[in-house]
């Protein structure tokens, strides 16, 4: 998020009509010692030394600008927007006060002031193409795309260079379903800064969900290497890995991003699903119970864990009465709207011989949206096994299953 320390020049103009001239000397000195103290990151300075400003002379509404952005600097942000409102009262056609209190509301979370604030940066300012760029993140996050992508396009109509803008504007395009132009941007996004981590971990990303695993692979490597400490890069190659078939390189990342982040819980539940597929139960089983111990409304554990109790063929591992518990849990989880917790609860009935709910509950798995031909046709099978007082029973080998949502 770009911020803006108010332009020095122009300060000192300000200050030439509300100081004395004795003042002016040293008023400039204080400017010029905060401007240094706010490049360094030192933002006690800052602060300290537009006290002395305003000591001086109270209606200088750089001043309040400044200490302003140290205060967001520092995290204080009920503090920043106070010398923003008092800046705007002073100024009220204070562009940079207005775009600089937008970024304090929204690293408080409120999204909406921001966008407001931001919206008046643009009618004060219409060639600020970091408003544009803020306001479409924000509109981004509230999951607005139209209104983020309208906003990305204008900052790089305004900007070309704008580097974050492209990157951000493949984000929508990637949440909208259009993976060649997200790629694009992230290209343009990489073009300008070649060291733009996030960049080359998200076109790793679009590359995956596109199919093309040697290129996501590859992107991956390259933010790995920028950024060695970080569990999601990581994590995004044990799943194109995964996705490859090469289950132990992908159980490799996955125990590199536990190691590096102990808390990631979907580190833990993926790297269960690896170890299924390669039919370690017992390995898949610990990481499912720590995924749901990290993090208990992990719904992709818990159906994970409902579907190993109800359908593995070794008898001392499923628990009928448990399986229902925890694909119920999970269909809570997913407010009942996802069919592979649906799906699993229906194993669960059937392992408990309640073989009327598993039909019911396998059809209207059958009847949710987002089943591909193969799961429809496996999903009547069930039905027709439950049909004949049977549970389902699967046997875990390379390349197999346990139900769950992709990304």
């Amino acid at each position: 998020m770009t911020i803006k320390m108010h332009n020095l020049l122009l300060a000192l103009f300000a200050s030439t009509m509300v100081a004395g001239c004795s003042d002016r000397g040293k008023i400039h000195k204080l400017f010029q010692q905060a401007k240094q103290a706010q490049d360094r990151g030192d933002y006690d300075t800052v602060i300290s030394r537009m006290n002395e400003v305003l000591e001086m002379n109270p209606r200088i509404a750089a001043a309040y600008d400044n200490r302003g952005l140290a205060y967001d600097g520092k995290g204080k942000f009920d503090n920043a927007i106070d010398d923003y409102k008092t800046a705007i009262l002073l100024d009220p056609k204070d562009a940079e006060a207005f775009y600089n209190r937008g970024n304090s509301y929204n690293h408080k979370g409120d999204l909406d002031q921001a966008i407001r604030d931001w919206t008046e940066t643009i009618r004060l300012n219409p060639k600020e193409f970091a408003a544009y760029n803020n306001r479409g993140f924000a509109f981004y996050k509230k999951r607005d795309l139209n209104q983020a992508l309208s906003d990305f396009n204008e900052a790089l109509r305004l900007n070309a260079k704008a580097n974050r803008a492209y990157y951000n504007r493949g984000l929508v395009h990637y949440d909208k379903g259009d993976l060649e132009k997200a790629i694009r941007d992230f290209n343009e996004a990489i073009s300008l800064e070649p060291t733009y981590f996030a960049a080359h971990y998200s076109r790793g990303i679009a590359y995956n969900k596109k199919g093309d695993f040697d290129e996501a692979i590859k992107d991956f490597n390259e933010a790995i290497r920028l950024n060695p400490k970080n569990a999601g890069a990581y994590g995004g190659r044990g799943h194109t890995y995964g996705l490859k078939g090469d289950l132990d390189k992908a159980i490799a990342d996955y125990s590199a991003a536990i190691g590096l982040d102990p808390k990631n819980d979907l580190a833990y539940e993926s790297r269960a699903h690896a170890h299924y597929r390669k039919g370690d139960i017992e390995k898949a089983l610990d990481d499912l119970h720590d995924a749901i111990r990290i993090n208990p409304t992990n719904s992709f554990a818990y159906n994970g864990l409902a579907w190993l109790r109800a359908t593995c063929p070794t008898a001392s591992i499923r628990n009928g009465k448990e399986a229902v518990e925890l694909a119920t849990k999970a269909c809570e989880l997913t407010n009942w709207k996802e069919w592979h917790s649906v799906g699993a609860l229906g194993a669960a009935y059937a392992e408990v011989g309640d073989f009327d709910q598993a039909i019911r509950v396998q059809k209207q798995a059958l009847s949710m949206d987002g089943l591909t031909n193969k799961d429809r046709a496996e999903a009547q099978e069930r039905i027709e096994l439950y049909e004949q007082k049977k549970p389902y029973r699967e046997f875990p080998k390379q390349g197999s299953e346990f139900p769950r949502p992709s990304d």
